[in-house]
């Protein structure tokens, strides 16, 4: 099983659910799931970011805001 048969049965499970791939393998183009985007390894964190954020703004009040992790370092090196 490849990462897009759950991803679409999520979706079928939960309409409306965000759903983004990370791949290092399968050739975007090629990805049998239509309407799941699809981020290509390796990629830098503001690429990430930028795709949590289209998402996000793809279902607003869907999405709880994040919420740092305890004891994780934040970009200016503290901690939360």
């Amino acid at each position: 099983m490849t990462g897009t048969e759950p991803a679409g049965r999520a979706q079928a499970l939960v309409p409306g659910l965000g759903v983004l791939l990370m791949t290092g393998y399968a050739d975007a183009a090629t990805l049998p799931v239509a309407d799941i985007p699809v981020l290509r390894k390796p990629f830098a964190l503001d690429d990430l970011r930028a795709a949590v954020e289209r998402l996000r703004s793809e279902r607003p009040g869907r999405v709880l805001p994040f919420r740092r992790a305890a004891g994780v370092a934040g970009e200016d090196g503290g901690t939360c």
